[in-house]
């Protein structure tokens, strides 16, 4: 009887130890954790490969500093890196979207409440300027398809 108490107690120590060991191995910080979460079911735009690399840099960095998007101001290597525009104390990055122009009426309201700027409403294709901090909410408007950097050249 003594024996079997003993082999139980032994097994049970070894499954405690290996899953504590298990835990460990796969154990990441909180903002490790945020990044690697995919936010795919939240975007509905479908991203360019720099825009999708300005979303995960200025993520990366919003958690890092363990800051809201509210609270959110891009350093100046992001600022330099995606050539966004500073008014104020807003940093805005320039993009090119391309819309449902049956979703027009809703996009203009949407955009209002980011606080984006619209330039140009060509067809299909807008040019808008929206806060950093909210280029994030931007992504899951819905009638927004596509979603790309904007270059600006300045021809002298």
């Amino acid at each position: 009887m003594l024996r079997l108490i003993l082999w139980v107690v032994l097994v049970g120590g070894i499954m405690w130890l290996y899953s504590c060991k298990s835990a460990d191995e796969t154990a990441t910080s909180p903002v490790e954790q945020e990044i690697q979460q995919p936010k795919e079911e939240m975007v509905k735009a479908e991203l360019s490969e720099k825009a999708d690399k300005l979303l995960q840099d200025l993520e990366r960095e919003r958690l890092i500093r363990g800051e809201t998007w509210d609270q959110y101001k891009p350093s100046q290597q992001i600022v330099e890196k995606f050539g966004l525009q500073q008014r104020g104390d807003k940093y805005f990055v320039r993009l090119a979207l391309r819309v449902d122009p049956a979703k027009g009426a809703k996009l203009e309201k949407a955009m209002q409440e980011l606080g984006a700027q619209v330039h140009i409403r060509a067809g299909t294709i807008w040019t808008v300027s929206v806060p950093v901090n909210k280029f994030f909410d931007l992504t899951t408007v819905d009638g927004i398809m596509f979603i790309d950097l904007s270059e600006v050249h300045v021809i002298k």
